[in-house]
Parts: C-alpha cells; structure tokens; sequence
C-alpha cells in the first residue's frame, strides 16, 4: 500500500491539483493580506502549514512578513529554499509537535491542508499546536473544501464513511474530509471566529473545470 507521502510526491509530479500548479498566490491569501491592511495590522510572523512549493510563503514574504512554513515533503521545502527570499522552510509532519516557540507567530495560515488531515490524533495534535505558537490576538486563516464542492462533493456517493464527509481523490488517491461552517467553528472551539466566507468559482483540478466551493475562515485566539 503507498503511503500518504509517497502519493504527494506522485501528486506533485502529475500536477493534478491547484497547489501542485499553480504559481500565484490563492486568492483567500491575498483577501487575508488585504484584510490586515483595512484594520491596520502590520505584516508580522506567520506561519504557512502545508505550504506546498510556496506560492503562499513568497506572497506574504513579498509583502513585508517574516515567514516559516512546513510541508510534508521536502521536496517542495527545497523548492522554498531555492528561492532565496529568506523564508524559514522546514520539512515536518504536522501529525507531531510543531517544532517552534510558545506564541511565536501572529498569524498563521492553511490553504487546503487541513483537510487532508484524516486521523483524529493528527487533528488534535495540528489544532493543540496551532494555539500554542499562536500569540493571543493573532488571526489564523483556514481555507477548506465544502460538502457541497463541484470536484469533490460527489465522492460522497462512493465513500465508505460518508457520516465523516471522508473522500477519496479517483486520479490521486489521497484522502479529504469535507466541511459544513458548523462542524468547523466546533472544531476549532477555542479561537474566535471573525470572518466567514462561502465562495463558488470555476477551477480545474485534475485538467477538467468544476465548480468548486471553498470555505474561508478567520480566526483570532483568545
């Protein structure tokens, strides 16, 4: 059986899904920068767990912040590296305790790595983790896919624990779970949240269109 590393690195090298392709930054990252503007919050420490080969860590780096970011595989760190935009990459399983400082980092972000995070030991590490390094007041941003997404809410049908939301990818075999906004806010219990958004669009995953359904969050912890 390939294990879970195994098949993003495969992921990675067929380039199936938006962060094994795409090179500008996800939008939800650019409204979250935007966001921190219109309330006058300086560009500070953050956090990009799950950051892929970067695209995220060099907006934010761009843009004034001090970035460290994690990912599963170290491929995609060297690929940080390479840049040479003085980011802190580091290859680390999120499955264990995060390698950093009590209240290190004002901000932190996830885009669509959450919920590849299947076991429930390795959600309560990840979320018991994210509070600790987090400072009070700072703002996590949390971007998942819906029940109701064009790709991948039909799996559903074919799921054999669909009282989960748990999903197989047919073209790369990783595993997702699917969210409501309810079962996220009593998930992340613990951070307050500020900002919540649904947004449908057009996006291409796999080399077919589909109408995909994300959901957006911001939270601040307390």
């Amino acid at each position: 059986m390939v294990d879970t590393k195994e098949l993003w690195e495969i992921e990675y090298t067929k380039k199936g899904i938006p962060s094994s392709f795409k090179e500008e930054p996800s939008q939800a990252v650019v409204r979250f920068e935007e966001y921190l503007q219109k309330r006058s919050l300086k560009p500070g420490a953050v956090l990009d767990l799950g950051c892929g080969k970067g695209r995220n860590s060099f907006y934010l780096r761009k843009n004034g912040f001090q970035v460290t970011c994690v990912d599963l595989l170290e491929e995609n760190i060297q690929a940080v590296k390479k840049a040479n935009l003085g980011i802190d990459a580091r290859q680390h399983d999120l499955a264990k305790p995060f390698p950093f400082a009590d209240g290190q980092f004002d901000y932190a972000i996830d885009i669509f790595c959450f919920k590849h995070l299947i076991e429930e030991s390795t959600q309560k590490n990840y979320l018991q983790e994210l509070k600790r390094v987090l400072k009070r007041g700072g703002l996590y941003l949390l971007t998942l896919a819906s029940v109701e997404d064009g790709f991948y809410g039909p799996l559903l049908h074919q799921s054999g624990s669909p009282q989960e939301h748990l999903v197989v990818d047919p073209f790369s075999k990783i595993r997702s779970i699917l969210y409501r906004r309810e079962e996220v806010e009593k998930k992340f219990r613990g951070l307050d949240l500020i900002e919540f958004s649904e947004k449908r669009s057009l996006g291409v995953m796999h080399g077919m269109q589909y109408v995909r359904c994300v959901l957006t969050f911001i939270f601040e912890a307390l």
